[in-house]
């Protein structure tokens, strides 16, 4: 019989596969819909180390701006939990503590994988 942790862990794999998948297809799409203005690019006299330098700085910039924003929500939703409604007499009580060495370690392998 399975556990529930492994029930859970087989569940967040399903998920994190479905987010990966997610993800390389919209920068597919999005390297589709650009494809005529890479080729006007190169047409003008770009070299192909020009539009690499190019599309790499334009994701690095929203790449921060990504992150600076889910710090920002992050950071801010403790103060959301609180203001929780009560369900009967008893209050939910959430766990709203953020982990700075887990929030740092997460932060590095996102931009390791950039």
């Amino acid at each position: 019989m399975m556990s529930g942790l492994a029930i859970l862990q087989g569940v967040m794999l399903l998920l994190l596969l479905a987010v990966c998948g997610n993800t390389a297809n919209l920068m597919l799409a999005r390297g589709s819909t650009r494809q005529r203005e890479m080729a006007v690019r190169m047409a003008l006299g770009a070299g192909r180390w020009r539009i690499a330098s190019l599309v790499l700085s334009e994701t690095c910039c929203s790449l921060f701006w990504e992150r600076a924003s889910e710090q920002r929500s992050l950071f801010g939703a403790p103060r959301r939990c609180r203001l929780a409604p009560m369900i009967g007499a008893f209050p939910i009580l959430f766990q709203t503590r953020v982990d700075e060495f887990t929030l740092a370690f997460a932060i590095l392998l996102g931009l390791r994988a950039v």
